[in-house]
C-alpha cells in the first residue's frame, strides 16, 4: 500500500519547496521504526528484501519532485529530505543496506550544490580553472579532481590556457585575495538560510569552501609551475578558509 501510494504521487498533488516534504518525514519516520523492529534480529537481510520495493519508489519521487523545482531550489529539496532520512536512520542505527542510498544520495547533491555556488560566487576563478584543465588535458567535470590535480603538478603537466599571462594571473589572484574573507562570510550566510538543520547547513557549506580552495588550489599550481618569478601575489594562508564563529543566536534561531 504504502510502495502504490508513492509511486502514484506526482509534484502537482502533493506540492512542494525546498523543505524537508511531510511525504519524506512519514517515509522516514517509518522507516526508523521498521529499522528498530528488525534490530532485535540478527539477519537484517528481511528488512532489505521487505523495503527495497518502498526504498526505491521513494528515491524516484524525490528525484520527480527535486526536478519539479527550478534551480538551485532541486538541489536544496533534495539535500533537505534526504538529510532528515539519514538523519533519522543513523540515530536508529540503521544497517549499511538501508542507510547508503539516502546517504550517496545526499552526497551527491551536496556536492552538486557546492560546486554551483563556489563558480557563482567566484565566476573568474573558476573559469580560469576550467580553463586550465581543459587545457592540461584534466577532468573539467571536476570528479576526483584533487587526485587528478596532484598527478598533474607531480608530472609537471598543467599548462597554460591561451590568453593567460602573469598579469593577468596577478590581477586575478589580486582580487581574489582582497575580497575572499568578505566573500566567503557573505556566502556562509546565504548557505545556511536555505536549510531546515544548522547541522545541515554547515555541512554543506563546508563542502562549498572546499570547492573554492579546488578552484584556488590549481591556479596557485599553475602560478608555481609556470610564473614563480612573475606572479607574487599569492595569499599568505595555505588555503581559502576562514575561522567561523558562531554566536548562541544563529544556534537558536535554526532550533
Amino acid at each position: 500500500m504504502h510502495v502504490d501510494s508513492i509511486e502514484k504521487a506526482t509534484p502537482k498533488n502533493l506540492g512542494n519547496d525546498v523543505l524537508p516534504h511531510y511525504v519524506t518525514r512519514r517515509y522516514a519516520e517509518w522507516m526508523s521504526a521498521a529499522v528498530a523492529l528488525q534490530s532485535h534480529l540478527a539477519d537484517d537481510s528481511l528488512l532489505k528484501t521487505e523495503c527495497t520495493p518502498l526504498i526505491l519508489s521513494m528515491h524516484s519521487l524525490l528525484s520527480k519532485l527535486a526536478k519539479s523545482l527550478p534551480s538551485p531550489n532541486g538541489m536544496l529539496f533534495e539535500i533537505n529530505n534526504y538529510a532528515l532520512i539519514v538523519s533519522l536512520l543513523e540515530k536508529r542505527k540503521a544497517p549499511e543496506s538501508i542507510l547508503n542510498p539516502p546517504m550517496k544520495a545526499l552526497r551527491k547533491a551536496t556536492i552538486n550544490y557546492a560546486r554551483k555556488a563556489a563558480t557563482k560566487r567566484f565566476p573568474k576563478l573558476a573559469e580560469l580553472a576550467v580553463s586550465i584543465r581543459k587545457a592540461s588535458g584534466l577532468d573539467t567535470k571536476h570528479s576526483e579532481s584533487k587526485q587528478s590535480d596532484d598527478n598533474a603538478e607531480k608530472s609537471n603537466a598543467l599548462s597554460v590556457p591561451s590568453g593567460v599571462t602573469a598579469s593577468s594571473l596577478s590581477s586575478l589572484l589580486e582580487s581574489f585575495q582582497a575580497n575572499y574573507e568578505q566573500e566567503l562570510l557573505s556566502l556562509r550566510d546565504s548557505t545556511l538560510q536555505h536549510f531546515a538543520s544548522f547541522d545541515t547547513g554547515i555541512a554543506v557549506f563546508s563542502e562549498v569552501l572546499a570547492c573554492v580552495y579546488d578552484l584556488y588550489a590549481l591556479v596557485a599550481r599553475l602560478v608555481r609551475l609556470n610564473f614563480a618569478a612573475d606572479v607574487r601575489c599569492l595569499p599568505e594562508r595555505s588555503n581559502a578558509s576562514v575561522d567561523f564563529e558562531f554566536s548562541d543566536k544563529d544556534v537558536n534561531d535554526d532550533g
